[in-house]
């Protein structure tokens, strides 16, 4: 690459030479091209459809209650462990796809959930039940 820089009968060049710039910027270009795709920083997630609820026709939920003794309770009544899953499929009678929440204390352990769950579900499928499973009960956090 040959520089002017005067001297000659035409005096200084103030043309500006642009190929070391485009040089750079090609660079630049494949470097932000190959590395584009690799900067994903999360894995591809298939998420289910969402069901809409039509307006008036919501009912309310079944609330399953675990207290910190281990108490079970089906909308306010007492049941015993091993009678959970006769107590759902007996209020899911009546209205299959109402929705249930489990509302567990925030003292026990996950395995004292989840036998209840599965109990939950169980009756659920007894009462043919259209409803998407099991929803867990959750607090706000104080502000």
């Amino acid at each position: 690459m040959a520089m002017n820089i005067g001297g000659g009968a035409r005096g200084p060049s103030a043309a500006i030479n642009i190929t070391p710039l485009v040089d750079v910027v090609l660079v630049l270009l494949i470097l932000f091209m190959a590395v584009a795709p690799m900067m994903r920083r999360s894995e591809d997630v298939h998420l289910p459809l969402a069901q809409h609820v039509a307006p008036g026709a919501a009912r309310r939920p079944l609330v399953v209650t675990i207290t910190a003794q281990r108490a079970i309770d089906v909308d306010g009544a007492a049941v015993p462990a091993s009678g959970l899953a006769a107590a759902v499929t007996r209020a899911l009678e009546g209205s299959p796809d109402r929705t249930v929440v489990l509302r567990g204390d925030a003292s026990l352990a996950w395995k004292d959930v989840r036998a209840p769950m599965e109990r939950i579900r169980q009756a659920q499928a007894a009462a043919h039940s259209g409803a998407p499973g099991v929803s867990l009960a959750t607090e706000r956090p104080s502000p």
